[in-house]
């Protein structure tokens, strides 16, 4: 069939909608209201648009026709409605402004919307947004026996459809169209369905910059009573969506963001069925989002052992496991060293947050056992430290071989040297630049012992790198900019102990940027400078005035107002 043939077998658009449409669209339709106007004061009359029916009801206790729950309801506030169960919200009509438009624009509602059909052998899928707004309506109310019938306006709802996008497709066949539309100046005088190659998963963009969809590209599925009708009827829908937790049953009103690209990757891959059967749901969601490179699989096998290009002992351990295709790929690439897939599956375990893949090449380098690698990341809170280490031991020839260097007893320390020596050999030109021009003049402008406390200058970027691993912070990363006189880094240390990290500064000339101490004081309720009031204000009130010196070099200071002390 052409693009042109099939096209013209879609039904739904505008106000061409299956009758029910709204109602099948369950808890993620459009909002129920209960509309209500009091032609007396302790009267209320109630229209509820969930099921149609009106009431009247007394706000006196005394009267047989007293209702606490609709007496009591506040406009905005939500109530049951007491003929069908199902949670509406209270609108007084009084308060209902109207719009330029004829309705009431606080009533106005949109949803996203995947419509299915049936055509032939064919499943064809509508998406687009539903809309819904109220109108000033009439509705007759015939009150309590005896009296007189009564007559009041009600809202009344008009529903349409836009739709955006448009799919067709059967085993081994997907065709799909965007709507393109068509402007004269500032008018729209139509459309046109323009073929799309290759779609994708997301009929709905989620939200972005140029994208505000309010469903953040979520969308609710109604007709799946077509679906059967179709030769996709056996894809195995119902329990990818089952699993998912969609609600539990694949019926109309599932919500969320998988229907349209499952069904799009099952028309195009008879695998998916399978998979889905065997419970290889992470799989399968993984393909429907193309997480993985689908290169991994053998696309015309029939036996899940051979689709994963695995034995069928491996394939019994990777069911076992639940396993996902980045998990497949890098035991693949582990797979070079000799890891079995048990033996990956065990370690990853053992490993929790960590990567395995990182512990089977750091492994490797050192000559050990996986099992002996994870044990020593582990020991050492994870692979990260070590990586770095091994990165910065090979990039100064250290003997890896011997164990207690791969993988030192005290391997901080051993971490903090090799990096520091890497820093400094990589960046000795820049260094030495530094030692000789800017280094001098930062220790005569900051360099100050006052209260206990002393302001030590770093002698090169290899110190920052280290406080920054000490601390447990990021002025690490400020190495390169120091260095360049970009920034300022300095370190306040305790005058007994001028070698042990204390609280990290950060200065752009004479104002105060930052004051850090341990990992950037998480936990605490002061700062540093609150901690150390006295020190901050003397010192940053001498680097004010010019950071003076004595001939011997010793800073002159100003006497403190409370006990007259001098650096």
């Amino acid at each position: 069939m052409t693009d042109e043939e099939i096209l013209s077998k879609f039904r739904w658009g505008g106000y061409d909608l299956p009758e029910d449409c709204t109602e099948r669209m369950g808890v993620h339709g459009f909002t129920n209201y209960a509309f209500y106007q009091s032609p007396e004061r302790n009267i209320r009359v109630f229209y509820f648009s969930c099921c149609g029916e009106r009431t009247e009801i007394s706000r006196r206790k005394r009267d047989a026709g007293y209702n606490a729950d609709l007496a009591a309801v506040e406009h905005g506030k939500m109530v049951i409605c007491p003929f069908c169960g199902q949670p509406t919200i209270a609108k007084h009509m009084g308060r209902l402004p109207g719009g330029d438009e004829g309705d009431f624009p606080s009533l106005r509602e949109g949803r996203n919307v995947a419509l299915l059909d049936a055509c032939g052998d064919m499943l064809l899928i509508t998406t687009g947004r539903l809309y819904r707004r109220w109108s000033p309506g009439e509705s007759i109310f015939s009150g309590w026996p005896g009296e007189l019938e009564l007559s009041y306006n009600w809202p009344e709802a008009e529903t349409w459809f836009n739709h955006w996008r448009r799919y067709a497709m059967k085993p081994g066949e997907v065709r799909a169209w965007r709507k393109k539309e068509i402007w004269d100046t500032a008018a729209l005088v139509g459309h046109y369905w323009d073929p799309v190659k290759r779609p994708g998963p997301r009929p709905f963009p989620a939200a972005s910059i140029m994208n505000r969809d309010p469903e953040d590209g979520q969308y609710t599925t109604v007709g799946v009573d077509a679906l059967p009708k179709t030769v996709l009827k056996y894809c195995a829908i119902d329990k990818y969506m089952a699993e998912k937790s969609y609600g539990g049953e694949w019926e109309d009103g599932v919500y969320g963001w998988d229907t349209v690209g499952y069904l799009l990757e099952a028309a195009r891959h008879p695998q998916v069925e399978m998979l889905t059967k065997l419970g290889h749901i992470n799989v399968v969601e993984e393909l429907i989002w193309r997480k993985a490179h689908r290169q991994t699989l053998n696309w015309r096998a029939n036996r899940p052992n051979e689709f994963f290009r695995m034995t069928k002992t491996e394939y019994k351990t990777f069911r076992a496991a639940n396993g996902t295709l980045e998990e497949l790929e890098r035991w693949q690439s582990a797979k070079q060293y000799g890891v079995t897939l048990t033996e990956y599956f065990t370690e990853k375990q053992r490993l929790a947050g960590s990567s395995v893949t990182t512990c089977v090449e750091l492994a490797h380098i050192c000559g050990t056992s996986l099992h002996t690698a994870v044990s020593y990341a582990i020991k050492n809170g994870g692979t990260g430290m070590w990586k770095d280490y091994i990165d910065a031991a090979q990039k100064l020839d250290y003997d890896l071989s011997r164990r207690d260097v791969s993988m030192p007893k005290d391997l901080q320390r051993r971490h903090d040297q090799a990096t520091a020596t890497v820093y400094v050999t990589k960046n000795e030109k820049k260094s030495k630049q530094y030692a000789k021009n800017r280094l001098p003049a930062l220790r005569r402008r900051y360099e100050f012992t006052f209260d206990g406390l002393t302001i030590v200058v770093p002698k090169n970027g290899a110190e920052i790198i280290t406080e920054g691993k000490a601390m447990k912070h990021c002025v690490g990363g400020y190495a390169d900019r120091h260095l360049e006189g970009k920034t300022t880094i300095l370190f306040l240390r305790r005058e007994e102990d001028p070698e042990k990290p204390f609280v990290t500064i950060e200065m752009n000339g004479e104002r105060l940027v930052q004051a850090r101490g341990y990992a950037n004081d998480a936990g605490q309720k002061d700062t540093p400078r609150t901690r150390h009031p006295e020190f901050f204000t003397v010192w940053l009130g001498w680097v004010q005035v010019g950071s003076p010196r004595m001939a011997d070099g010793t800073p002159i200071i100003q006497k403190s107002s409370k006990e007259g002390k001098t650096a």
